[in-house]
């Protein structure tokens, strides 16, 4: 028995044979060759759903991550300018906390004298008290052409030697102190730049 299905064979290939007029029957079980030689196949890829990207998924998602795009671009300058500034604020902590530490924390005199006379000791802040000292040197002692001005005041390191040093104010007796002096004040440390670490003689 003939299948009454025809199908119409638009691909056998030569051009002059008119699409409308070729038929090609099969019998049931038995199909022919032209049957099988016409027989279209499909691949997976070209299955909608099948998981295989197809050729426009792939134009549409070569713009969105693929290297080479403008968003790339933008990407990496976005990412270069935030390393640069990243740098420039890292330098500028740098240098500012050296600049700090130079400044209030390390003295550029070290290991200096001073001999003269204790003229008072007295403890001076609104929130840190400090020990503030006023020495007079010799060479002031000494000058009989200008009237003295207090101009050697100097803070007292530590209570120990600040009670030191008041025990011989106002006795005459001349010390000598060591001192050390920084560029810059701190209230902790004291209201002088000049600060006195010890008693080299009494």
């Amino acid at each position: 028995m003939k299948n009454p299905l025809q199908v119409k064979d638009y691909y056998s290939g030569d051009p002059d044979e008119n699409p409308q007029e070729t038929a090609v029957t099969a019998t049931e079980g038995e199909p022919s060759e032209a049957t099988s030689s016409n027989r279209i196949t499909f691949s997976p890829d070209d299955i909608p759903g099948s998981g295989a990207p197809s050729a426009g998924n792939q134009s549409v998602n070569s713009g969105n991550g693929n290297p080479g795009t403008p968003d790339d671009d933008t990407r990496k300058k976005r990412h270069g300018c935030r390393k640069v500034l990243i740098w420039f604020v890292t330098l500028a902590i740098v240098a500012l906390g050296l600049t700090f530490y130079l400044r209030y924390f390390n003295p550029y005199v070290t290991d200096a004298r001073l001999t003269g006379q204790v003229l008072s000791v007295e403890k001076r802040g609104l929130i840190f008290k400090t020990f503030e000292a006023e020495i007079v040197t010799r060479d002031a002692l000494a000058d009989t052409t200008r009237v003295y001005t207090r101009e050697c005041s100097m803070t007292v390191a530590d209570d120990a030697l600040a009670r030191r040093l008041q025990a011989l104010q106002g006795t005459g007796r001349p010390v000598t102190v060591s001192y050390e002096r920084f560029y810059g004040t701190l209230p902790w440390r004291g209201g002088s730049t000049s600060v006195i670490t010890g008693i080299v003689s009494e």
